[in-house]
């Protein structure tokens, strides 16, 4: 059975409306929550745009730029995001592997996220 319209845009409206912060993984969390996420950082509140159909998909992109500050020792290789219900443990809401790895591996290489490069969308 699929989603209506309605249903599409009330998932993505309610998911990401407040409160959700963007986690870095080394790997992939799966749908269960299992990845190995980044230690020794604070995980950063983003923001989204009103869902809206682009083609066939309901969809809300970052809205504003998220920096994560330089990290002594560097983040490690990050393969993967994940947008979370809170700052700290919480809920993992989406997930996606980036199209390319970021690799920081000293404290002068801050992660960034331009505002429109983190997509979420339900179909």
């Amino acid at each position: 059975m699929g989603k209506s319209t309605y249903l599409q845009h009330k998932t993505l409206a309610d998911a990401l409306g407040s409160n959700v912060y963007l986690a870095l993984y080394r790997n992939s969390p799966g749908d269960d929550d299992e990845g190995d996420e980044v230690t020794g950082y604070t995980r950063l509140p983003v923001t989204f745009t009103t869902p809206s159909r682009k083609k066939a998909l309901m969809m809300c992109e970052n809205s504003n730029t998220v920096t994560f500050p330089t990290k002594s020792g560097g983040y490690g290789t990050i393969t993967h995001v994940g947008l979370r219900d809170a700052e700290t443990g919480g809920n993992l809401l989406y997930y996606a592997q980036l199209k390319r790895a970021i690799r920081s591996t000293n404290d002068k290489t801050a992660v960034e996220f331009l505002a429109g490069e983190l997509k979420v969308s339900e179909d």
